[in-house]
C-alpha cells in the first residue's frame, strides 16, 4: 500500500517531464530556421555586388516626368541587383503616398519598375478618381497614364457611380489591372450599349457591348495570350457571338474563332 502510494506521487514529475518533450524537439527546428536565415542574408551579401544593374525597364499604366525618369534611372545603374528595397525607391519619387512601386529582378542585370496606383484603379473625365467599388476618392490625385473613363455618370451625391456604370466598371477591372491591355481611354456610349478601349501600349482600339463587356473582354485577354509576343492587331470587334473580327492598321481584316 505504501509503494502505491509512492507511486502516485511521482506522477507529477513525469508529467511535467512529458510537457518538456515538445519544447526540446522546437529548439532545433528554431536553430534551424535562424540558421538558415542567416546563411541567405550572407549569401544576398556575399553575391549581391556581382549582379548590378545594367538595364532599366518600366511597366504599369501610370507614368513620371521624363526628369523623374533619368534622375531614378542614375541613381539606379550600378547598383547591387539584390540589395535594392521598393521603399527606398519610392521615397524618391513625386507623389509617392499615391503609387506602388513593385521590382522585379531579372537576371543578371535587368531591373523592372512596375507603377500602380496605390488607390483607384481609373479617373472620370473631369479627374476625379474612381476605386474598383465605383467610390469617388475625392483626396486622391488622377496621375498621369492611370485609365480615363468617358461616359460614365456619378450619383447625385457625387460619392459614387451610379449603379448602371459600376456594373459597366466592373466588367473593365480584369483588363485595368492587366499590364499588357490596360486601356488610355474607356469611352461608353450609354444610348448604343458600346464600348471603346484605347490600349495604352500601342494605341490599338478595341470594341465590345458593355452590357456583355465581361465575356467579351475575356476573348481579347485569350487572344492577347495566344499571339505571346505578337502584337495584337491595331482594330479589333469583339461584339460577335462566337468570333473575334481583327483588322490590322493596313486595312485588312481577318476573323478568328475564339475557344
Amino acid at each position: 500500500m505504501v509503494r502505491l502510494l509512492r507511486s502516485s506521487r511521482r506522477v507529477p514529475h513525469a508529467a511535467r517531464l512529458f510537457e518538456w518533450i515538445p519544447r526540446l524537439t522546437a529548439l532545433p527546428v528554431r536553430l534551424a530556421v535562424a540558421t538558415g536565415a542567416a546563411v541567405l542574408v550572407l549569401a544576398a551579401l556575399a553575391i549581391g555586388p556581382w549582379f548590378r544593374v545594367r538595364a532599366v525597364l518600366w511597366t504599369g499604366p501610370l507614368q513620371v516626368a521624363d526628369e523623374d525618369y533619368s534622375r531614378l534611372e542614375s541613381m539606379l545603374l550600378g547598383q547591387p541587383l539584390f540589395l535594392l528595397s521598393e521603399r527606398g525607391l519610392k521615397s524618391s519619387l513625386p507623389q509617392s503616398e499615391h503609387l506602388r512601386l513593385r521590382l522585379q529582378r531579372r537576371l543578371p542585370t535587368t531591373l523592372a519598375l512596375r507603377l500602380e496606383p496605390r488607390r483607384g484603379v481609373a479617373c472620370l473625365a473631369d479627374g476625379r478618381v474612381v476605386s474598383d467599388r465605383g467610390r469617388i476618392l475625392a483626396r486622391v490625385p488622377a496621375l498621369e497614364g492611370m485609365p480615363r473613363l468617358v461616359g460614365f455618370e456619378c450619383a447625385p451625391d457625387g460619392r459614387a457611380l451610379e449603379p448602371a456604370s459600376r456594373e459597366v466598371l466592373h466588367s473593365l477591372l480584369e483588363v485595368l489591372r492587366d499590364p499588357a491591355l490596360v486601356p488610355a481611354v474607356v469611352v461608353w456610349d450609354a444610348s448604343t450599349d458600346r464600348l471603346e478601349l484605347e490600349l495604352a501600349h500601342a494605341g490599338e482600339r478595341v470594341w465590345c457591348d458593355a452590357g456583355r463587356a465581361g465575356s467579351q473582354l475575356l476573348k481579347l485577354r485569350i487572344l492577347s495570350s495566344s499571339l505571346g509576343a505578337e502584337p495584337l492587331p491595331g482594330w479589333m470587334d469583339l461584339r460577335f457571338a462566337d468570333q473575334v473580327v481583327v483588322r490590322t492598321k493596313g486595312g485588312t481584316h481577318a476573323a478568328r474563332r475564339s475557344h
